[in-house]
């Protein structure tokens, strides 16, 4: 049995997990104080992407914005030239099985001359736009059930007012639309299934209520939230032994029983309408074109949708957001109703703002039906997009501008009526203008306007919201409005305001008060440790990729605030109250006072210095620069799988935020379902610095002998603590001399680690450590292949460091160094603690009688990159007996920052080379190579003396050495 979604909507909320659609937003989590007991230390995920935190398009904050006005980048949290895309019938596939609506004869109308032998529209032809056939178009037995999704409901209150007052096809309720006797549109709400700019006209009732030849395409749209499967009126039906083919080719009738049937080439099928229960999924991208897609009516959607602020697409003139209502308003040129326009008289300039760069193939204009003699004659159109001419930089900043020509200037053209032009190459297109007119008193007017093309924006990014993990319930900074909890309101909006009118404002009539119920300031939390970030997405075509970066803070603020004072000159404070008493002359601006200044007065945002990690800049806490990218193969994981890549943030933070660059090209792009990471409160609350001495080497590959000093500072009270000890190496063959605790020797057991690398991590897991002044250790490899000095020790907790005795774990190690500048970077962790997250250390002054405050050595004198080769045992007998059958090249890899090639050729005397060995790939460190003493050909050389050519290839750089090998029997 096949069921066919006759619904046609897919629910705001629609995923597992009660994931929720970002065209809704997402309800404000109120805070709630929560008495906990111990706070648990095993890793914790939190998910970007499912029901607490969906992906959410609408920008935190329009004024906290970076980039350019062409393509800003949310600081706070948004999109741009991003779009959420559904799956409403969970087969993997997004937007596959769209509604089919063309007009077939070019008269801007739709199926107004069904296939019945008669001129129903007396133009003299006879059945030419009958109905659009319902496809099947992915072939799995569905009809027209997972059609695009676009659009919301219009963020604006104001506008919405508007547009309810004004015969423009949307209505608040179905009582409203009900009492339009006019019949305009006869729909309500936001949610136009078939494109016909009428809204949920055609219910799921078996009949065509419309007269588009669509039985029941454009349904009610479904309540705000839903659960993550839900039920929905499909038809149903059983397809036998049909074909793929045969499914695509099915059409269905209406009968006289309320049922409907399919003729098909396997027979007839009857099917009948049930509910069924589906289980729809969510997705972020890059927006997708193809030749349905007017991009005008989706910047319109988009801008009413909230994701633009109050910046109009559409542009006359000089003038941009001119009204959009009435008879002759901006919106009239997308809201896909021919018999509306924009006019003017005279000169004219009409600007289009696509929110993106796009591929455009096709462009066209349309004058109402009824006043074609209005078509625009005189004209040329221009364009801009990412061609260097576009731009134009002043003091005001980068400014995009239409340059270039796209159509060149038309004369006289008023045939055809309908300005349609294909563009063949495509262009890259960010901005479009239509201009011309040659006369003063010339009436000119655009009842639509159409963009379209095809492939992904290319510039499309999300940044997620400012993520809180401090709290035993992570929650993120994004604020709503109290009356409609559904509508994502921009911090902006919240602003201090003398509300009982006595000359003065109280602590309760501050911005940061009124957002403070939503989201709290002063919230208690933990600061973290950070594990490994993973995400679950789709590569669409073969070149699509995107790049995600991350950072951290300790702080709200990713910036420090500032106001200008002078020409050049900028202040942290407040010099005098804003607003009556508010805010207190000498305070440092927040975000609320940076707000409420004027534009004039506050520093662009995007000038404000960095609040940066760290006391220097004399704000509190701080923030890490973004991450370098990680791109879409480096974490991707299959659906709910364990995996990824760890996060390189400093510990002891509380705050992340995500940074997604979609990597689109023309035909290939990347849908992201999740994005999940891990975090663990710390194990030493207040973190450990290390040290270590000397901080200098005189010479690549030699063994140097040095002192590591670890201090952890625990929070009064806590039990947590640690037993491992594991610290970044570079040789193998790493050794620790002595383990001092507050300046006491421990004993190392007695057994020792396995001899063989790959078994030492499972020994020291194993092993048991009881005695507090004892150790074992082991130099062995991660799960990701990089060697680790590990240290397991009993259980170390607070008491162990009382505060303020400055005890100390000091160690002594020899090792070698392979890099001009190499950092010992390390972790405490605890092994008994199921799935935790070992936490880095710091770098500081972890000992008062060390000079360093850091990790890394530096080496002051550069050596050859291969370095110490040694032949051994030379000569060697090759003679099967056991003994010296083989012969080792060792060597060390100096300087090297990745993989390099290595090659050994052992040649005669006379230069022929009878063995190659390589190429292998090798990094910095101390390696050997194996010869046993055969040719290329297996067979064993005869004895003699052999020439050796060692040779090190990287970046296209050549170094070798040379020598003699002997072969005897």
């Amino acid at each position: 049995m096949l069921f066919v979604d006759i619904s046609r909507r897919c629910p705001p909320r629609c995923h597992r997990s009660f994931r929720m659609s970002t065209r809704t937003g997402i309800r404000p989590l109120l805070a709630t104080v929560l008495v906990l007991a111990a706070v648990p230390i095993q890793a914790e995920t939190w998910r970007v992407g499912d029901a607490s935190h969906p992906w959410n398009l609408h920008p935190v904050s329009f004024a906290l914005t970076t980039g350019e006005i062409f393509q800003p980048q949310y600081d706070w949290g948004g999109s741009f030239a991003a779009e959420v895309v559904i799956d409403d019938d969970g087969d993997g596939l997004v937007d596959e099985d769209p509604v089919d609506r063309i007009d077939n004869d070019g008269d801007y109308l739709w199926n107004e001359d069904p296939v019945d032998g008669i001129d129903n529209d007396f133009d003299g032809l006879i059945d030419e736009d009958g109905p659009d056939p319902q496809q099947d178009n992915d072939g799995d037995g569905l009809i027209n059930e997972d059609g695009r999704h676009t659009g919301g409901q219009i963020y604006n209150p104001a506008v919405r007012e508007a547009y309810a007052a004004t015969p423009f096809f949307r209505y608040e309720s179905a009582a409203d639309a009900i009492a339009d006797a006019e019949g305009w549109g006869s729909g309500f709400g936001w949610g136009d299934d078939d494109a016909d700019a009428r809204f949920n006209e055609d219910p799921t009732n078996g009949v065509d209520d419309d007269g588009d030849g669509l039985i029941d395409e454009d349904d009610v749209a479904p309540d705000l939230v839903l659960p993550s499967s839900w039920f929905r009126p499909v038809f149903t039906y059983d397809t036998g032994e049909l074909t793929i083919e045969q499914r695509q080719a099915l059409r269905f009738e209406a009968t006289d029983d309320g049922s409907f049937r399919a003729a098909t080439t396997g027979g007839d099928i009857t099917a009948t309408i049930v509910s069924h229960n589906f289980r729809p999924s969510d997705w972020v991208r890059s927006i997708r074109l193809d030749s349905t897609r007017n991009v005008a009516r989706l910047a319109d959607d988009r801008f009413l949708a909230g994701l633009f602020n109050e910046q109009d697409p559409f542009q006359l003139g000089s003038q941009i957001g001119t009204p959009r209502f009435g008879d002759s308003g901006n919106g009239q040129v997308a809201d896909g109703n021919f018999n509306t326009a924009k006019s003017v008289v005279g000169r004219f300039f009409f600007g289009t703002s696509l929110n993106g760069l796009f591929w455009i193939d096709r462009i066209r204009y349309y004058p109402r039906p009824n006043f074609i003699d209005r078509t625009p004659a005189n004209f040329t159109v221009r364009f801009g997009g990412d061609d260097p001419s576009d731009f134009r930089t002043s003091a005001l900043g980068t400014q995009l501008v239409a340059s270039r020509f796209l159509i060149p200037q038309q004369i006289d053209r008023y045939r055809p009526v309908i300005k349609n032009y294909r563009l063949d190459p495509p262009q890259k297109v960010r901005v479009l203008g239509l201009g011309g007119g040659s006369f003063e008193s010339e009436v000119w007017e655009i009842a639509e306007a159409e963009y379209f093309g095809h492939g992904y924006a290319l510039d499309a990014s999300y940044y997620s919201e400012i993520i809180d993990v401090g709290p035993r319930q992570p929650r993120v900074r994004r604020y709503f409005d109290p009356e409609e909890t559904w509508r994502s309101l921009p911090i902006e909006r919240i602003r201090t305001i003398d509300t009982d009118g006595d000359g003065s404002i109280s602590s309760t009539e501050e911005a940061q008060a009124r957002a403070a119920l939503q989201f709290p300031l002063d919230l208690e939390g933990d600061p973290v440790s950070w594990g490994k970030v993973r995400w679950h997405g789709q590569r669409l075509g073969d070149d699509g990729n995107l790049q995600i970066r991350v950072r951290a803070g300790s702080s709200l603020d990713p910036r420090i605030y500032q106001r200008r004072v002078g020409p050049g000159v900028v202040s942290s404070f407040i010099e005098a109250p804003i607003l009556l008493d508010w805010p207190p002359r000498g305070s440092r601006l927040d975000t609320d006072s940076y707000l409420s200044l004027s534009s004039v007065a506050r520093s662009p945002y995007k000038e404000l210095p960095a609040n940066l990690f760290g006391n220097q800049d004399g704000a509190a806490g701080g923030w890490t620069p973004w991450s370098a990218p990680l791109d879409f193969d480096e974490g991707s994981v299959e659906l709910d799988a364990p995996g990824g890549v760890p996060l390189s943030l400093p510990p002891l933070m509380r705050y992340i935020q995500f940074r997604v660059d979609f990597a689109s090209t023309e035909t290939s792009g990347v849908r992201l379902d999740y994005l999940e990471f891990e975090y663990a409160r710390p194990l030493v609350g207040r973190g450990v610095l290390v040290e270590i001495f000397p901080d200098t080497a005189a010479a690549l590959g030699q063994p140097l002998d040095l002192q590591y000093v670890l201090r952890p500072t625990f929070e009064t009270g806590t039990t947590s603590g640690f037993n491992r000890i594991d610290i970044a190496v570079t040789a193998p063959d790493t050794r620790l001399d002595s383990l001092l605790f507050d300046g006491r020797r421990w004993q190392p057991l007695a057994e020792t680690a396995p001899a063989a690398l790959e078994q030492r991590s499972a020994w020291l897991d194993s092993v048991a450590v009881t005695g507090f002044n004892s150790y074992a250790h082991a130099v062995y490899n991660d799960a990701e292949g990089k060697l680790r000095l590990g240290i397991k020790t009993a259980t170390l907790t607070g008491a162990n460091f009382p505060r303020g005795q400055d005890r100390e774990i000091r160690l002594y190690m020899r090792t070698s160094l392979f890099t001009l500048l190499t950092r010992f970077e390390s972790w405490v962790w605890h092994d008994q603690i199921g799935a935790t997250i070992p936490q880095p250390t710091s770098a500081g002054n972890a000992a008062d009688d060390l000079p360093s405050d850091g990790v890394a050595v530096i080496v002051t004198d550069s050596s050859p990159v291969v370095g110490d080769l040694r032949v051994l045992p030379n000569p060697f007998t090759p003679n099967g007996d056991g003994v010296n059958d083989v012969t080792n090249f060792d060597f060390a890899l100096l300087l090297f920052l990745g993989e390099t090639d290595l090659e050994v050729d052992i040649s005669t005397l006379g230069g022929t080379v009878v063995r190659r060995i390589g190429p292998l790939s090798r990094q910095v460190g101390r390696h050997e190579v194996e010869w046993d003493g055969r040719d290329d050909d297996g067979r064993l050389v005869p004895p003699g003396l052999y020439l050796y050519r060692f040779t090190a290839n990287s970046d296209g750089d050549n170094e070798y050495q040379t020598g003699v090998i002997a072969v005897t029997y």
